[in-house]
Formats: structure tokens, sequence, C-alpha cells
């Protein structure tokens, strides 16, 4: 009988002084989504560990060389369907209690970053201490293609971008490299793939106990490279100028305006994405630049079950994940539909994460 392996793992590492916690997230043939079981494990692992004195620092990495982790099992929630939304609770409550755990954990937390990063998985990496990229990065919150929104506090981290990139990034779902990834502020150092293991074994041979932070910056400093050009580079004077813009349709008739091929191919990403997911990415992007983490996870949650309640996310699931006919009819199908009464009724605050 063949034995299933755990979803996740967990190991100590021996270090200078004590030991290092390693989370290993362990889905490779699934890309190490996250399942229920995993964030429910993760949030009462890192809670044993910031009580055992012995352990200095926590590292998250995905098994595999194609993925850190490419978000939440979505499967599910189209499985579950519109009619028992709430079964799918638990699960984005502890999500998003995990996402705010890591943010405030008491001890180093260091994201490695090696192949897909998207969704959930930078609920799980960013909101950390620190985050290493290797060249093989793909970083997206694509979350609009399907219905959705960026959620695991990506309203805080994306409305922090510098240049407007995040709202760029919210809006299209398009995929960045490391070195946008590092333009962009949400990745601090790319290390090699091939260095990595190096580089923790480095982090372990250091007195981390008088100042973690700086002896952990030095390491990274012995290891990082030089990531290259960021793509986006050539393009900031466009995405400042046209996602700059008071409402999802000025920033496409700005892109319209601009007229490039390179804005011009933001105008098609956006009119295939869902008109009710842009809007709500919109204004979420928008209002969460002013608020703290733990006020932007609490408007995830509310417009997370929400949304579960309205058709998108399930045609977007349907046509990006099962059927694979990237063809979803949404409901509203143009901006103009989605009417601003709507998108308020979405932001109530009506419960409490």
């Amino acid at each position: 009988m063949q034995i299933d392996e755990p979803e996740i793992l967990y190991s100590e590492l021996p270090a200078r002084h004590g030991k290092f916690g390693i989370i290993t997230l362990n889905r490779p043939k699934a890309l190490n989504a996250l399942s229920v079981g995993m964030v429910s494990s993760m949030y009462d692992q890192l809670h044993v560990w910031a009580d055992d004195k012995d352990v200095l620092a926590v590292i998250i990495q995905g098994a595999g060389d194609r993925a850190f982790c490419a978000g939440g099992d979505l499967k599910l929630v189209y499985v579950h369907g519109k009619n028992n939304y709430q079964d799918m609770i638990p699960f984005f409550s502890a999500e998003y209690h995990l996402n705010q755990y890591i943010n405030e954990y008491p001890k180093p937390y260091i994201a490695l970053l090696n192949g897909i990063a998207m969704g959930g998985g930078l609920g799980v990496s960013v909101h950390g201490t620190r985050v290493i990229a290797t060249e093989r990065l793909q970083l997206a919150m694509p979350e609009t293609a399907i219905g959705f929104y960026p959620d695991v506090g990506a309203g805080y981290f994306l409305s922090h971008c510098p240049h407007k990139i995040g709202m760029y990034l919210g809006l299209t779902g398009n995929s960045i490299g490391v070195a946008d990834a590092m333009l962009c502020k949400l990745v601090h150092a790319c290390i090699p793939s091939n260095k990595l293991q190096d580089f923790v074994a480095s982090l372990a041979a250091q007195d981390l106990r008088a100042t973690p932070l700086e002896t952990i910056d030095a390491v990274i400093a012995d290891y990082q490279q030089e990531p290259g050009i960021p793509s986006l580079k050539q393009y900031i004077n466009t995405i400042e100028n046209c996602f700059n813009k008071s409402s999802v349709e000025n920033i496409i008739a700005a892109l319209k305006n601009q007229g490039s091929d390179w804005a011009m191919s933001q105008v098609v990403t956006l009119n295939k994405r869902s008109p009710t997911g842009l809007k709500v990415t919109f204004k979420d992007l928008t209002i969460c630049a002013k608020l703290s983490l733990p006020e932007c996870l609490n408007i995830d949650f509310n417009l997370t079950l929400k949304l579960f309640q309205e058709h998108d996310i399930y045609e977007g699931i349907r046509a990006v994940l099962v059927d694979k006919t990237q063809d979803p009819k949404w409901q509203p199908d143009t901006l103009q539909a989605v009417s601003d009464e709507f998108i308020e009724q979405l932001f109530e605050i009506k419960c409490k994460l």
C-alpha cells in the first residue's frame, strides 16, 4: 500500500546557539497549493516554535523546483459551489489569521520563493520578515482572471508598491520575475536557486541572538546576485500615469490614449478580466492604502464571503482551472453594468475576522 506524503513537512535544523524551524509545503504535483489542513497546521506549528526559546528563526520553502506555492486550492471552492459556500469559511478564516500572524511573528520568518508564487503563496511569504527569490520566480496575483480579487492582505502589500505597480499587477493579474518583484519591493533579494541550501547553512552558522536581522541581512548580502534589469522599468511612466486614475474605466481610457503597443496589450488583458473583479480590486487597493494589515484582512474576509455568493468566481474557476476553456462568461459582462451601489454593498463590514 502506498502511503501518501504529508501535505506539509516540519523539521528543525541545528543552528549555532539553537535551531531553525523549517516549513516545507509538500504538494509539488499541485504546485504546493494550500489546503485547509496545511493552513491550520502551519498556524499551530508557528505558535509552537514561537514559544520554543531554542528556535531562532523560521524558514518556509516549497517542495520541488516548479513552485513555492500557487495559492489556495480554489477547485475546492468550485466543488462546494455557491449553495454551500459556507463550507469554505473555515479555510479563509484560518488563512487570513495565518497571514496576520506571520506579519506579527516574534522571530525572523524567511521565505524562499523558487518558481511559481501566486495568490495565497504570497500571503504566507511577503508578510514575513525577509523574502528571498530565485531566478525561477513567477510572481502574480491573478485573481481577476477567475472572477475574484487579490485577497490574503494583497490590498495592503500591492497598494504599497511604488509607481502604482501594485494597481497594475492587481488589475491585470500579470506575472513578473524576480527583478520586477524587487522593483515592487515585494522581494528583498535574489539568490540563485543552486545557492539556496548553502545560504540556509550559512545562516544556521551565525549567532542570531543579539542582532538577528542585521546578521541575516549580512548573509543575504554575501549570497545575493543582481537580478538583471526589470522588464517593467521601461513602462514605469505609463504605469504611473495610467494606473493612477479614479476608476477602472478611466485607467482603460488612459491606456488607450497613451496608445503604445504595451498599453494597448494591457487594455486587451483588462477586457478579458471579470468586470466585478476589476472594480472590487480597484476599490480594495484604493482604501487599503490607508489601512493597517489587520484592517485589510478584515475587509478580505467580508469581501470573500460575499463574492462566494456571486456568479463570477465559479464561472472563472470553471473556465480557467476546471474545463480550461479560457472562455468565462462574466455576469455582468461590462464595467458599466457593475453598479457603484453593488460595489459599496460588497464592502460593508458585517463579520469580524
